[in-house]
């Protein structure tokens, strides 16, 4: 036990010697990008966060205006069981853990501050974009899916086309910080329902069907999509059907 707690005065000791010769400055952001990435792959990735927060390296890290108490330390667990949640729902598709994490440390930030995050660790492209705008995006997925009744209301392809063109990681953040019900049910619904949902028919179907190729075929299968979302065509002969009343032979 004394050998413990000696190590761990001596790593406090380097720490706060590094902090305070800004040592953490010098690291180049790929350098801590990588780390970050290592670390949010962790299968506790909260308890990493909470040690890091002891020794005052979240806000030498990642920005100095981070105040990691309770309510960062529970939304930061919150992220990592959304997270684990989906990562059994085996998806083709998988989010880059480490920003839904970090959008969950800068959520008490302002844009110039997540914007300094960005600088800091070099993220670019739509990776610095989803960073700069995902408190926007979930504020205005809050919002829609915050009226009316209950879940049973909105139709799944309601649902989907909201959340058309949102970042995985935007979306599992919006899970993870909601408070409302509604909003966590219509979320899991589109994960768990509707992201599997596709035409069974493709361009060669409509096109012996008749329809000449163009840009055509991409609004006819997105249509059909979101009618089988909806529960509205159950199979493939369903789906040629449909395409057939409204869009007889020429």
């Amino acid at each position: 036990v004394v050998g413990l707690v000696g190590s761990e005065m001596c790593i406090r000791d380097r720490i706060t010697i590094a902090l305070r010769n800004k040592v953490f400055e010098q690291v180049s952001g790929g350098r801590l990008l990588g780390e970050l990435v290592h670390l949010c792959g962790e299968e506790h990735a909260v308890r990493c966060f909470e040690r890091m927060a002891d020794f005052g390296l979240i806000r030498a890290t990642v920005h100095p205006d981070i105040a990691y108490g309770k309510p960062l330390r529970e939304l930061l667990g919150r992220v990592e069981g959304v997270l684990n949640w989906h990562r059994l729902l085996f998806r083709p598709e998988s989010p880059r853990r480490w920003l839904v994490f970090m959008m969950a440390l800068c959520y008490r930030i302002d844009r110039q501050g997540r914007e300094a995050v960005c600088r800091r660790f070099k993220l670019s492209g739509k990776e610095g974009q989803a960073l700069l705008e995902y408190k926007m995006v979930c504020n205005r997925v809050e919002e829609k899916l915050s009226e009316g009744g209950s879940t049973t209301d909105l139709r799944t392809s309601t649902i989907w086309l909201l959340l058309e063109g949102v970042p995985l990681e935007a979306i599992l953040f919006c899970l993870a910080v909601t408070r409302s019900d509604r909003v966590r049910m219509a979320i899991s619904r589109h994960l768990t329902d509707a992201s599997g949902a596709g035409a069974t028919i493709s361009g060669m179907d409509l096109k012996s069907l008749g329809i000449p190729p163009g840009p055509v075929y991409g609004e006819i299968l997105r249509a059909l999509k979101l009618e089988k979302m909806d529960g509205r065509l159950k199979d493939r002969e369903a789906e040629l059907d449909w395409v057939r009343q409204r869009y007889p032979r020429r």
